[in-house]
């Protein structure tokens, strides 16, 4: 907790975990925040990708801090960025030079995503159950 923040963290491979980032929101987490080394190739595509659908469904902001540059036998692809709940971009650092990615996060937005999408609601816990009956398929 941070100034009344719920905050998850992940460390880089985490992302590759959705169940990771859902447990973080479950768990009434504001933000998820990521510190990785996503390389050039697949790690350009996952921060395009994957960032975005971790904010998206799990209606919540995601930090992104990135690696960008050469260590050791890794090329970290930069583009530290922050995603709104609603899974936009509002903050990019840019992959041409080591950067800073800032925003302002606002706490109604994430209460208002959750509100209009209740994705982290189960319905299957709310769900009338049906009788069983015969049934055919094909």
């Amino acid at each position: 907790m941070l100034d009344g923040w719920r905050l998850g963290l992940g460390i880089c491979w985490d992302l590759g975990f959705p169940e990771h980032a859902r447990a973080a929101a479950l768990d009434g987490c504001d933000a998820y925040l990521v510190g990785a080394m996503l390389g050039l190739g697949s790690g350009a595509r996952q921060r395009a990708v994957v960032l975005p659908a971790r904010a998206y469904d799990n209606t919540n902001y995601v930090v992104l801090a990135n690696h960008s540059g050469a260590s050791g036998p890794y090329h970290g692809c930069g583009g530290s960025a922050v995603w709104s709940p609603d899974g936009s971009v509002i903050a990019d650092a840019g992959t041409a030079a080591p950067a800073l990615a800032t925003a302002r996060l606002d706490p109604e937005v994430p209460a208002a995503a959750r509100a209009a999408e209740p994705v982290l609601v189960d319905p299957s816990l709310t769900a009338p159950r049906r009788a069983r009956g015969a049934h055919t398929l094909g």
